[in-house]
């Protein structure tokens, strides 16, 4: 068995290894400690550390998440179509990253996507119609969002509006994880949030392995990735969806339509900015294998597997590896 099976799967050691696990965000965290951290002293260092990053988690969640009532995000889209908000410096720089990513993307990741989700229930399996759908998707427009970094105020122009950060706020977290644990002198950790990887250091010396599931079928691998000093994220249609008639409605909305995107099964960005892995991994697979590669291609650091609804295989570079099975 691999010591833990999620939309990418590390393969860090052939036995059980330390970590801690719990549920934020939506998810499950999970971090791993190195094998050589076998002294009483180094596990003390690491158990402190984790409570660091899950205390880290949970401040961003409750800062980002647009769920909680008394969070900044909640209280900006109780404004929309009224008035600007003032909002903590922390915030609106995480909605200001977002606008970007939205500018960059050309509207493919659109954190005002969130007007839709009331119409997408992926737990009783609701379709919504086209009438439904376009009688709300005008509410969906980043360009509509007026940001005024002087006064460090956000404005939702249309009532109705709403913005949610749930594509960054994991790749956020793990940003400020990432600060967190260099101050601690922690040199060498996975993380999985989720879809999201970040590695830092070496394992026994050697790289950090992380496998890249096949769609469908978690206990098979793509191939692996040999990785230290980055992050991975995954987007794919098989985490949360529903079939209909033949047809897979998944939870990677494209904004501009307000169906799910299709032709494509998974996305795994690799790139050292957590938020950037987080919001592209979802911006191309909404923009479709060759204007996602082209995007990737015109960004130095940061490289791309695509698989496409036929189950072929993308890369912007050779990097998976074929998959050890004498490791695990």
């Amino acid at each position: 068995m691999l010591p833990f099976l999620l939309s990418v799967i590390c393969l860090c050691s052939i036995a059980p290894e330390p970590e801690y696990s719990t549920q934020v965000m939506g998810t499950k965290l999970r971090m791993t400690r190195p094998n050589q951290c076998t002294s009483v002293e180094e596990n003390l260092r690491f158990d402190k550390a984790e409570q660091e990053v899950l205390r880290v988690f949970h401040e961003v969640d409750k800062q980002l998440s647009e769920w909680k009532e008394d969070s900044p995000i909640a209280k900006l889209n109780a404004q929309a179509g009224i008035g600007a908000v003032k909002l903590p410096e922390f915030v609106f720089k995480s909605v200001k990253q977002a606008i970007h990513m939205a500018s960059l993307t050309g509207g493919a990741f659109d954190p005002t996507w969130a007007s839709l989700w009331s119409l997408w229930d992926f737990d009783t399996h609701k379709l919504p119609s086209k009438e439904e759908v376009q009688s709300i998707l005008h509410l969906v427009n980043w360009n509509h969002v007026e940001l005024n970094s002087e006064l460090r105020t956000v404005r939702l122009k249309q009532p109705g509006m709403l913005i949610g950060l749930g594509g960054i706020g994991k790749g956020i977290a793990l940003e400020e994880s990432r600060k967190i644990l260099v101050d601690m002198k922690i040199n060498d950790y996975l993380i999985v949030a989720g879809g999201q990887v970040l590695v830092k250091g070496l394992n026994l010396g050697k790289t950090w392995r992380v496998g890249i599931r096949k769609p469908d079928t978690p206990f098979e691998l793509l191939g692996v990735l040999n990785v230290t000093d980055t992050c991975i994220s995954t987007s794919g249609d098989y985490e949360k969806y529903f079939e209909k008639d033949g047809v897979r409605y998944h939870h990677i909305i494209d904004p501009r339509t307000g169906f799910p995107a299709m032709g494509i099964r998974s996305v795994t960005v690799i790139t050292p900015d957590a938020m950037l892995a987080d919001a592209l991994s979802t911006a191309l697979f909404v923009m479709g294998r060759e204007k996602a590669m082209e995007l990737v291609n015109s960004m130095p650091e940061v490289e791309v597997v695509i698989v496409d609804e036929t189950g072929k295989v993308f890369q912007s570079k050779p990097m998976l590896t074929e998959v050890d099975t004498s490791i695990w």
